[in-house]
């Protein structure tokens, strides 16, 4: 089909967790996740910054189906976290990328991710605060080692975020790892068609 006609196809669709499972990829040897995302006719995977960390402007980029192609890696930003990779997967289906403006408190948010030994497993999540400096949402929802660069969505499709970290507290045991919550990037001022032409 012709980009613009499966843009519009896939825009009309309601939005689903099987639409996130299907477009969540691994990202380099799995160590991380991502989604293939749809924006002006132009195919991408968006994940987090940290995991394309090499000195390389290539990366592996794994699908569902478990077939893997090269993707270029065109736009990184280390202050939100956020990479994106060029990449055409013809058996895969994108999610388009809308948008959302910044979330509330208590909006409920769905993500699909790889953890280091799970693979394709969607998540909900609230969104319960930010960061003092307002780049990131804290999310209330399962994370772990892999799941870094899954994209966040409100229930109207829209993405919000991307997995960006786990949070260590401090407590009188020492610090130790939360895994209900997170760090997500909050993309509501990033303007991706800049970067995607």
């Amino acid at each position: 089909l012709l980009p613009w006609l499966i843009t519009l196809l896939f825009s009309l669709n309601m939005f689903s967790h099987e639409l996130t499972s299907n477009a969540s990829v691994h990202i380099g040897e799995g160590r991380c996740s991502g989604s293939y995302m749809i924006h002006n006719n132009k195919t991408f995977v968006l994940t987090s910054e940290h995991c394309v960390l090499i000195p390389e402007i290539r990366m592996l980029i794994t699908d569902v189906n478990g077939n893997s192609t090269m993707g270029n890696i065109i736009y990184r930003d280390p202050v939100l976290d956020i990479a994106l990779i060029s990449v055409m997967l013809p058996n895969v289906r994108p999610i388009v990328y809308r948008r959302a403006a910044q979330q509330d408190v208590t909006q409920e948010v769905t993500y699909t991710g790889h953890t280091l030994t799970l693979s394709n497993l969607t998540f909900t999540g609230k969104i319960v605060g930010h960061t003092s400096d307002g780049r990131y949402y804290i999310v209330d929802g399962f994370v772990w080692f892999g799941l870094s660069g899954a994209v966040i969505y409100n229930d109207a499709g829209h993405t919000v975020g991307v997995v960006s970290a786990l949070t260590i507290g401090d407590s009188p045991m020492g610090r130790h790892l939360l895994n209900n919550l997170m760090k997500a990037s909050d993309l509501s001022s990033f303007d991706i068609g800049t970067h995607i032409r």
